[in-house]
Formats: C-alpha cells, sequence, structure tokens
C-alpha cells in the first residue's frame, strides 16, 4: 500500500504551524530577540501578552528607540516558506505607526509602513555633536526597506519632518524638512535632504550604515529665519562661498 506523502506532509506542516501561532508570545518573543540581537539589532519588550498568531505589547525597544504599545497579527502561510509576515500597529509616544513585515533566519523586509512621530523621539539614542531638544512631527511613508546579513538591500519612502524646530538650548524654527529614502553603496542607506522653502535651506545626504550614521550637507539660512538660525550655521561648519554652511556630521545610532 503506497502511504499518502502528499497527505501526510501537509498534516505534518498544519500541526507545525499551529503548534507556533499557538505559542505563548511572552516564551517566543525572548528567544527571537536573541536572535535579532545576535544580528546586531538590539530589541526588547515588555507586558508581553497573547500569542505568536495575534499579541500585544504594553512597550517595544529597537536600537535604543521607544515603539510604545504595540499589536501585531501573524499570517501563519509565510511560515512554510521559511519566513513570519506580520501585520502591526505602533503606538510610541505622541504617535502612530503601522505597517507590513517579513521577517526571515537573515533579513527583515519592511513594506506600507505609514504614520506621525514627534521628532524627538525618532531622535532617541541618536549620539549628536551637540545636545538639542527638538519639536515638530515626522511623516513617515515607506513604500520599501529591505535589511539582510547588516545591510539594506532595498529602499523606497519619504519623511517629512513637519513644522521643524529646535526648542533647546536656543529655540529656532527650521520649516518642514524632507528625506528621500534609497539604497546607497556598501549596503547602506541614503536619506536626500529637502527642504519646503522654510527658514533652513538644506541638501545633502543622511547616510545609514551599520549602527552608524554620517551627515554630509550645506544648510542656508534664508531671508525670514531668525538671527539665532544665522548665528549658529558658522558654529556648525565651514563656509561654502554662496552663503551656505557645508556640514560633516558623525555618530552612532
Amino acid at each position: 500500500m503506497r502511504l499518502p506523502w502528499g497527505w501526510i506532509a501537509g498534516g505534518v506542516g498544519a500541526f507545525a504551524v499551529a503548534l507556533v501561532v499557538t505559542l505563548p508570545a511572552s516564551q517566543a518573543l525572548p528567544r527571537a530577540a536573541t536572535l535579532l540581537q545576535a544580528r546586531g539589532i538590539a530589541v526588547s519588550a515588555s507586558g508581553i501578552d497573547g500569542t505568536v498568531w495575534s499579541g500585544r505589547l504594553a512597550e517595544a525597544r529597537v536600537a535604543g528607540l521607544s515603539l510604545g504599545a504595540s499589536e501585531w497579527s501573524l499570517s501563519p502561510w509565510r511560515l512554510l516558506l521559511g519566513e513570519a509576515g506580520v501585520d502591526f500597529r505602533l503606538a510610541p509616544a505622541g504617535g502612530s505607526l503601522s505597517g507590513r513585515a517579513r521577517l526571515g533566519a537573515d533579513h527583515v523586509a519592511l513594506s506600507g509602513l505609514e504614520g506621525d512621530v514627534p521628532a524627538g523621539v525618532l531622535l532617541q539614542g541618536v549620539s549628536l555633536p551637540l545636545p538639542v531638544e527638538v519639536d515638530g512631527k515626522v511623516t513617515l511613508r515607506i513604500e520599501q526597506l529591505d535589511w539582510r546579513v547588516g545591510q539594506f538591500e532595498a529602499a523606497a519612502g519619504t519623511l517629512l519632518w513637519r513644522q521643524a524646530a529646535i526648542v533647546s538650548p536656543t529655540p529656532v524654527r527650521l520649516g518642514d524638512l524632507r528625506v528621500a529614502l534609497a539604497p546607497g553603496p556598501n549596503g547602506t542607506l541614503i536619506g536626500k535632504l529637502s527642504d519646503g522653502g522654510g527658514p533652513l535651506g538644506i541638501a545633502g545626504d543622511l547616510t545609514l550604515g551599520k549602527g552608524s550614521y554620517r551627515l554630509d550637507a550645506t544648510l542656508t539660512a534664508r531671508a525670514d529665519a531668525e538671527p539665532a538660525l544665522a548665528q549658529s550655521l558658522p558654529l556648525l561648519g565651514r563656509p561654502d562661498g554662496k552663503g551656505g554652511y557645508r556640514v560633516t556630521w558623525a555618530g552612532r545610532i
């Protein structure tokens, strides 16, 4: 008698999927965090409730950035392909984010990421050359962001910092600032910088690599800029001979 191997394989697969999706999230997430940390992604969570299939966190943190409370639902069919497909909703302080992710053994792919986050929340854990407090909200529209084995493979999307401002040590209005994402050389992520015609003119690149960032940009104080902005630019960079200042910063994230 021939054994129905197709049915047997399907049954085993269905059992494996059922086992995984009913596993308590409090057991599965610490294991996943350990795997991510081994690949250079610092992740932590608290207040874990639910299962791998559908659950909630009181707080999630990634690379020092607090994402606040979160909810997720898992697509079991992706598990049969060796990866997890997740729809998620995050609630960082004063903001919200939602999107989809595909998680594999050596890759993370985000798509449809949309939301608004206070600029100060996004700057958590970023080492800046000058200690500042900022204001305004960042609107994210990320169509695609793929990361594999420590390198970015694909990126498309924008971040718009609306009503950007520095509130400390000296209050300064900056206007609307924009970052357009694109893949860079050697697995980096490039953010093309531009502005909306406000007090601060900006053009250049923000490069993100393995746990680091580099800013190469030209800054200009326009006619409607506050005196504090015009006075601060010479402290940040060197004159470019055209009324602007060339700024180069680098640090860890």
